[in-house]
């Protein structure tokens, strides 16, 4: 979508404390505790706010300069002050403050701010306080300049939450009346602001002046932002699963179950899979979406990603995803969502076997010779959003955006069942067969999930079997259900795979079995 909003972290992203600001709080609160004003207590007071910081992100429990004094008081073996006394010790912690004024990081901030503006974008400001009070925050900006720039500032010590809380960036949507995908949000902190941020649905840039971190979208200046806003295209992006490798075991990085046999079922067609991430991405997409919907339900349309005549993975799950979001609709007495289909041309002597297995530029040599087809009228004026299971390299995303470029459409967004991270997917793309092949390697394998009723045949399933050697493939299609073996045969006719040479002996055989099956059934010649 369309950046409507652009928020910003305060501390070490727009401004940085006064080198002595932490020596005079460390020299007030040794005074007030009785004790030295040394470096052990300087790492100790540190530490006290690191400790709360972390268990601030992980509760969503806002500790504010009284907290600390208490955690302080804790960690020294001393007796917690009264609430006077600590009353009194805050508003010296707060004086403080005032008298080692902060500083900008980047003379060009108010520039940038108002540049944000003329183009009709709002500003927020969204600020983890700790040991300042939010009226102090508020005073160090407006003496900054900063304050008439923002449109809308947000210190956790006044709201009772802070970032990464999802309630923190509501607030901004609800100001502003925008979408969680409206807003950008810059921030120096991985988990507070940009995972907070992308978690919530908002985009976001991890500020990095230092070093840019090649795992995530960052900026080493501020002034980056205006070339982002410039450069972006107005897509986003939403995958259930954030993934990453960790000892050669795929794991979610927020900590959510993954399956990688589940998923490696889900790939070959197993109902009961496709079920469960059809529910939980129809969920995910509500989440995003839900309240556009009720707006106007006409406003989006969606799409798995492009295949011929027979669905991917992805295109089977369509089923429970559009029965999950029907519920929804019928829940809130809106009519259903407009769909729409991308078609994808091959050639029958250029056909993408073992597209997950090969590299970044093979990928795109594939994708150069495949040619996608969509009626691009149904996409006037609307959120066109396109689903997919997996999120690698992003080179089959780039011809999706490229078929509908020019479209007019209002924006774009992909939903993934999975992304996998940048770095790991950047050095080994191939991952993707790794994870496909989890459980599912050979035709005994897929036996196990072919049984009548519970899985769906895809174009994956039958480039397994035609792939397979003479004997194997006819010792398998003669163990198999009638009804399993006809949606086989039905999709090797769809694909044109009898013309393909290489396919050519092991398509006899499953033309010839089925054949018999219908002599014997019909008994005709």
């Amino acid at each position: 979508m369309t950046i409507k909003c652009v928020s910003f972290d305060l501390w070490l992203t727009l401004i940085k404390p006064h080198s002595g600001s932490h020596h005079e709080r460390v020299q007030i609160l040794a005074r007030a505790f009785g004790t030295e004003a040394n470096e052990e207590l300087s790492q100790l007071v540190y530490a006290v706010s690191k400790e709360l910081d972390i268990r601030s992100e992980q509760t969503g429990t806002d500790y504010d300069c009284s907290a600390r004094i208490d955690l302080l008081a804790d960690k020294l073996g001393k007796t917690r002050f009264k609430q006077a006394r600590r009353a009194l010790l805050v508003r010296q912690c707060q004086s403080s403050i005032r008298r080692n004024q902060p500083s900008l990081i980047d003379s060009d901030i108010a520039n940038i701010l108002t540049s944000l503006r003329e183009k009709g974008i709002k500003t927020a400001l969204v600020s983890n306080t700790g040991y300042a009070e939010a009226s102090v925050m508020r005073e160090i900006v407006k003496n900054l300049g900063l304050a008439p720039l923002f449109d809308l500032m947000l210190f956790s010590s006044e709201m009772g939450i802070p970032k990464p809380s999802p309630a923190v960036y509501q607030k901004i949507c609800d100001a502003f009346n925008i979408f969680p995908n409206e807003i950008l949000h810059i921030g120096d902190s991985l988990k507070a602001d940009y995972n907070g941020a992308r978690l919530f649905g908002a985009r976001a840039l991890l500020f990095s002046p230092e070093t840019p971190n090649v795992e995530y979208e960052c900026v080493q200046s501020i002034r980056e932002v205006m070339g982002y806003i410039r450069t972006s295209e107005p897509i986003a992006r939403f995958p259930l699963y954030e993934l990453t490798e960790v000892d050669g075991t795929v794991v979610d990085v927020n900590g959510r179950s993954f399956s990688p046999v589940e998923y490696s079922r889900f790939k070959h067609g197993d109902v009961a899979i496709l079920q469960k991430y059809g529910y939980e991405l129809a969920d995910h997409f509500i989440k995003h979406f839900g309240e556009q919907l009720q707006r106007d339900p006409r406003c989006v349309v969606v799409a798995p990603f492009a295949f011929m005549h027979v669905p991917t993975a992805a295109g089977n799950m369509m089923e429970w995803f559009h029965e999950r979001l029907g519920m929804f609709m019928s829940l809130h007495s809106l009519p259903c969502i407009e769909r729409f289909h991308v078609y994808k041309h091959v050639s029958n002597h250029q056909q993408d076997d073992n597209y997950a297995k090969v590299s970044n530029e093979e990928r795109k040599r594939i994708l150069d010779a495949i040619t996608f087809s969509v009626d691009t009228t149904r996409l006037v004026g609307k959120t066109v959003v396109f689903i997919d299971d997996i999120f690698i390299t992003g080179s089959s995303e780039r011809k999706h955006l490229e078929t509908v470029h020019g479209a007019g459409a209002r924006d774009i967004t992909f939903l993934y069942v999975a992304r996998m991270d940048p770095k790991v997917a950047s050095v080994a793309p191939s991952i993707e067969s790794r994870l496909n092949q989890t459980l599912v390697k050979d035709l005994d394998d897929i036996a196990m999930i072919f049984q009548p009723g519970n899985y769906r045949m895809n174009l994956r399933n039958c480039k397994l079997i035609l792939r397979s050697s003479i004997d194997l493939v006819l010792r398998f299609v003669r163990q198999l259900h009638s009804s399993v073996l006809r949606d086989i045969y039905a999709t090797c006719l769809a694909n044109s795979y009898y013309l393909e040479p290489r396919y050519t002996d092991t398509f006899a055989c499953i033309e010839t079995e089925f054949r018999k099956r219908i002599r014997d059934r019909a008994n005709v010649p």
